[in-house]
This record gives structure tokens, sequence and C-alpha cells, in this order.
């Protein structure tokens, strides 16, 4: 909230299963969920300690990328935590990679929303490539 209301630039909490960025998105702002491990979690009152995050909460991507590099690296004490490879950017690529489902996997799909979510990929264009079966939660 203090971030929606510009009191802060930044701000942090907890996301576990979009408990963060949900209400990011909902408040106009950044929320950003690390990859599992990067930022230590001792401290933590765990929801679920193999899904627990420390989320970054920022008014733009740079101060929460920025936020975020800052708070990453191994903590001794807390085993699941690791460093973060120096090389890598912690933000999304430029042109990040969207999975689009196989026209197989949408036949309980009414005829309409079949057809919007056609159109919608080829609007967004880009090359495409068959993912194969993948993994399914």
């Amino acid at each position: 909230m203090a971030v929606a209301l510009g009191i802060v630039d930044i701000s942090l909490g907890t996301d576990t299963a979009g408990s963060g960025r949900v209400p990011a998105a909902f408040g106009g702002i950044v929320g950003i969920k690390p990859t599992y491990g990067l930022v230590p979690t001792r401290g933590v009152v765990p929801a679920c300690r193999e899904l627990d995050c420390v989320s970054v909460f920022a008014r733009t991507v740079e101060l929460a990328e920025f936020a975020a590099s800052i708070m990453t690296g191994a903590d001794r004490a807390d085993p699941t935590s690791r460093q973060f490879p120096a090389d890598r950017p912690l933000a999304a690529p430029p042109l990040p990679r969207l999975a689009v489902p196989r026209s197989d996997q949408l036949v309980s799909l009414s005829p309409s929303w079949r057809g919007d979510l056609a159109a919608r990929g080829q609007a967004l264009g880009g090359a495409r490539r068959d993912a194969g079966r993948g993994r399914h939660c």
C-alpha cells in the first residue's frame, strides 16, 4: 500500500502462491517473486516452506530489480538459499517466451474462445516452436 500511495519506492512482502504479485497488479505497482532460494527466507513465518519467497514491491521494474539484486545471495542460516550467478540478469529477457497450447489441448473450449486465442497468438507474432508434450502440474 505504501508503494501504491507513493510514500515509499520499494517495499518487501512475501509471496507463496500469488499473494504478493496479485495485489501488486491490482495496485498498479510492480510485484516480483524471485526464483526460490535467491533471496534468503530466514525470519519469514512460513505458509509453505517449499514455495515461500520474499517478494519485492516497487514503482518500476528497474527499482524492483535493483532491490532484488541487493537481497540475493547465500545465507549460511538458510539451507535453501543460494548465490545467483553474477552474469545473469534478474529481470525477464527483452523478448519473453510465451507458451501457447496446441489446438488438441483446447478441445474443451468453445469455438469462439479457440478462435480468439488463435487470433491473439497470431497477433503476438514471433517464431513458433513446438515445445513437445512438456511437464504438467
